[in-house]
């Protein structure tokens, strides 16, 4: 890094602007190798107060008796280009860290080369690799489903941030609830809040924003309803987006206080918030093209007019229903029924009329029948009807309830139109006989209930063989 001559700013003020607002640990060492500047971050990390770092030797933060000597000669030796290593500081209070450090030289013109450490914890880089390591583990399961997957990745974040427990939760206000929730212990308790305002994901999802606290009690959340409910020690959120709308939070709790959440640990959240996001988009995504599939499927199966199945969709059922009669010995009965007169229904109220009670038709009939009966329209004004593993006297009760029913319908055209009545043919299946052959039948007997005057149900009266 190279800094022009004349700089408007002498150099610790110019570290300062550059490096205090620095989410990593950042110390810069001058030729004598004595540490000119510090961020906050480097003295969280090393445990010393800000004024106490300067003036140090690098070397004084050495661990000498395990200090690698090149490693040493490295860190206070004039720097050419960019380097990395890793090396054993010492804090404040004699604690180990092992820390990976970048340096990189650090040209200041007039006042001389200096070098900046950039220090990273080993332990905490190895476990956020570690972190983001299972997350992709996760990810990459596609036998998992989707809650197996969210619940696994709240499982990660829990041991990772050391918390007691994890809430997803969606929507605002109103429309604010709990989908997903994780307890580390099963001895501990967590209470529900009922509404979006009594939670603090509700402070997460409002504000946008991450939001840490790793003393609760003495924060502005210890006077809020949340608190009061859930008295937490620490707590950790992160908003959860799809595209720039903010769905919901993901949420970490602890009982007790801790230390201060790192950069690093905001940055995690956010990663394990971002993949909520795309589980979430990705879901919507299936359900959209589920919803999609099923619309065609439905599309493909129904008829436009009145919502029955169509024509296609009862000659399959109709197959398979044949074919577990034969594995059953159970009768299948068909009936083809036909709406008497009408093409005088078309001529007296038009075509649109004659849709209305066609449709009329349909759902005063689909009311009548069982769940296991399946109703379709066959085409114009002729419909079937299945009735699964049902003798044909059996049948004949149904379909009598039917006749009666549409006899009183409410019918469009202000009472020019008579009585809607049908003519029904009724077939029993016989042993291997075809889907064609049985509707054949029951066909028959439908025209036969007109030719004996309409207005009746004909049963083909043929004797099985």
């Amino acid at each position: 890094m190279r800094v022009r001559d004349g700089a408007a700013l002498a150099p610790p003020l110019l570290f300062e602007q550059l490096f205090d607002r620095w989410s990593q640990a950042v110390v810069v060492v001058d030729g004598r190798d004595e540490i000119v500047f510090s961020n906050p971050v480097a003295s969280r990390l090393l445990k010393y107060e800000q004024r106490d770092l300067q003036g140090t030797s690098l070397s004084a933060l050495m661990r000498l008796d395990r200090a690698d000597a090149l490693c040493k000669e490295t860190l206070i030796k004039p720097l050419t280009h960019i380097q990395e290593l890793a090396v054993l500081l010492k804090r404040s209070d004699g604690s180990p860290l092992a820390a990976e450090i970048t340096l990189e030289p650090l040209a200041l013109g007039k006042s001389g080369n200096h070098k900046i450490l950039i220090i990273r914890e080993l332990d905490q880089r190895l476990a956020e690799e570690g972190l983001l390591a299972g997350l992709h583990c996760i990810n990459a399961d596609q036998v998992r489903s989707m809650p197996e997957r969210i619940d696994a990745m709240l499982e990660l974040g829990l041991q990772h941030f050391g918390m007691s427990f994890a809430v997803v939760t969606s929507g605002k206000s109103d429309q604010w609830q709990v989908n997903w929730h994780k307890l580390r212990a099963p001895g501990q308790t967590f209470v529900m809040p009922s509404n979006c305002e009594d939670s603090y994901c509700g402070y997460v999802v409002n504000s946008e924003s991450t939001l840490a606290f790793n003393d609760v009690a003495n924060s502005f959340l210890a006077k809020e309803p949340c608190y009061g409910l859930n008295p937490l020690g620490s707590f950790l959120g992160g908003p959860i987006r799809v595209g720039d709308e903010v769905i919901g939070a993901l949420c970490f709790g602890g009982i007790e206080a801790r230390a201060e959440f790192t950069p690093a640990d905001m940055r995690l959240l956010q990663v394990l918030a971002e993949w909520l996001s795309q589980e979430v988009a990705r879901d919507r995504q299936t359900q959209g093209w589920q919803q999609r599939e099923r619309l065609l499927q439905e599309q493909a199966v129904t008829d436009e007019l009145t919502g029955l199945f169509n024509r296609r969709f009862l000659q399959e059922s109709l197959q398979k229903e044949l074919r577990l009669a034969r594995q059953t010995g159970r009768e299948v009965t068909v009936a083809v029924i036909d709406c008497d007169h009408f093409k005088q229904v078309n001529d007296t109220i038009g075509h649109v009329g004659g849709d209305q009670v066609l449709k009329a038709f349909s759902e005063c009939a689909r009311k009548r029948l069982r769940r296991p009966d399946v109703l379709g329209r066959w085409g114009g004004e002729e419909f079937v009807i299945i009735f699964p593993q049902t003798p044909v006297a059996e049948a004949m009760i149904s379909l009598q309830r039917v006749a009666d029913a549409v006899r009183h319908l409410s019918l469009p055209g202000d009472g020019r139109l008579p009585p809607l009545t049908l003519s029904i043919g009724v077939a029993g299946s016989r042993i291997s006989e075809s889907p064609d052959q049985l509707l054949i039948r029951a066909d028959t007997a439908m025209y036969q209930a007109k030719q004996a005057g309409r207005n009746r149900i004909e049963v083909c009266r043929q004797a099985k063989h």
